[in-house]
């Protein structure tokens, strides 16, 4: 599993920074971990939408940074992809997946 600090690394490789502030826009940081870690399981929208639950469409607003998604939907993803979100009190978050 993967944890934020890894994902935060592929997500912005130019970047020396490990934690994802909570000042950072959490949903395209959100949609970034789960298009990545969607294609690295090798998964569909579809296929993710299945798994997880909930509609393509939501998969694909998900994706595109959309911030009226639910933290509810965004456990569901997660977790269908092994990936857990953890608050790191003040300073952000780590994503384990």
């Amino acid at each position: 599993m993967k944890d934020l600090n890894q994902l935060g690394k592929e997500l912005s490789e130019h970047s020396s920074e490990t934690t994802i502030r909570k000042t950072d826009s959490l949903s395209n940081v959100f949609a970034n971990a789960i298009f990545s870690s969607r294609l690295d399981n090798g998964m569909t929208q579809k296929e993710l939408a299945d798994l997880s639950g909930v509609s393509t469409k939501t998969i694909h607003c998900v994706e595109a940074g959309d911030n009226g998604v639910s933290i509810k939907t965004y456990e569901k993803i997660f977790k269908s992809l092994g990936v857990m979100i953890t608050d790191k009190n003040d300073n952000g978050f780590l994503i384990n997946g």
